[in-house]
């Protein structure tokens, strides 16, 4: 894998979502993300927000302002998800004008998430191991 898929991978958007694994019949497992429950709800602005009026250039494309505000497109999905922007078609429009979140606040976000992550895979793990227990037992 090279490293543009590497880092698409580290920050695709659905990385964010809580995880859970459901086993089915004792043999399929199916991965899903709980998407009411993002994590984004760590996401803290500590560090002043600097507005950002969307150009005929940057309308419908949240990956370009990201690319302009921090030299990367990678955080598109925070800036749409800071701004409370679901659909980049209508509230995403030359001339509207949003908030760019400091890079700061975005790294130390992530730090906090995948800490958190960490956390709720091991649950997760723990949470398995004690059904399964349970259900040899039977």
């Amino acid at each position: 894998m090279n490293l543009n898929e590497q880092m698409g991978k580290k920050y695709d958007r659905s990385n964010f979502f809580l995880e859970q694994n459901h086993t089915l019949d004792n043999e399929t497992n199916i991965k899903e993300y709980d998407l009411s429950n993002s994590y984004f709800r760590y996401f803290k602005a500590i560090k002043p927000t600097r507005p950002f009026q969307i150009t005929k250039y940057d309308a419908n494309r949240p990956d370009r302002v990201s690319r302009e505000a921090y030299g990367i497109m990678d955080y598109w999905w925070i800036i749409l998800k800071f701004n409370n922007i679901s659909d980049v078609f209508y509230e995403f429009q030359e001339g509207d004008i949003i908030e760019i979140p400091d890079v700061q606040d975005i790294k130390d976000f992530l730090k906090v998430v995948q800490k958190q992550m960490s956390r709720d895979s091991r649950d997760a793990e723990h949470e398995l191991t004690k059904k399964n227990n349970r259900s040899s037992r039977v």
